[in-house]
């Protein structure tokens, strides 16, 4: 049901608390993708989700290992608008490399990290190059062009939609979700 996207997300330091956001966090990537409707155009036969990251930040990486390793088990589980998920994590260098590796996996979404801040105007750019649907835990990218956050909130996440990004990534989420979020306009 739409309503699982407001699945709660336990914060901690532990790693096990961490791998258990992680894989709620994952459960609801999935979901959203699922109400993309124009993912089907978008994916080749199968959904690739990119997990950028920033390869000198540590904590970067841990959240790229962890979303990607939570991606990748739910995506073995589940489907996609009929289609099976996986991701592959991607050291962010800049905008070109990132559409290249996008055009090389067949990716449709992407997933930026944390510790990317100060290039997300870039990442940005190469979302929308690309026609990938940007999703983010940290509601600072959502103004620098991303378009979906899952930004917790105590114990819960809460939804925000950047729609105009939506647009320009070339998806179309459907309206049951625009209404459980919070949407920029």
């Amino acid at each position: 049901m739409v309503l699982a996207l407001l699945v709660s997300i336990t914060s901690g330091a532990g790693s096990a608390l961490a791998q258990d956001a992680s894989a709620r966090q994952a459960a609801l990537i999935l979901r959203i993708l699922s109400y993309d409707r124009n993912l089907p155009e978008r994916a080749s036969g199968e959904v690739t989700i990119l997990v950028a990251f920033r390869s000198s930040d540590a904590e970067s990486r841990a959240e790229s290992e962890r979303i990607t390793a939570a991606l990748n088990a739910m995506g073995r589980r589940t489907t996609v608008a009929n289609m099976h998920a996986h991701a592959v994590a991607v050291a962010f260098t800049d905008a070109d490399a990132l559409r290249a590796a996008a055009t090389r996996e067949s990716a449709a979404a992407i997933y930026v990290c944390q510790g990317l801040g100060a290039s997300t105007r870039a990442v940005s750019s190469a979302a929308r190059a690309a026609h990938l649907l940007s999703l983010t835990g940290e509601r600072s990218g959502l103004s620098q062009g991303l378009s979906v956050g899952l930004v917790a909130n105590g114990s819960e996440v809460q939804l925000v939609i950047n729609l105009p990004a939506v647009e320009a990534e070339g998806a179309r989420l459907d309206a049951t979700v625009l209404r459980l979020a919070e949407v920029i306009r």
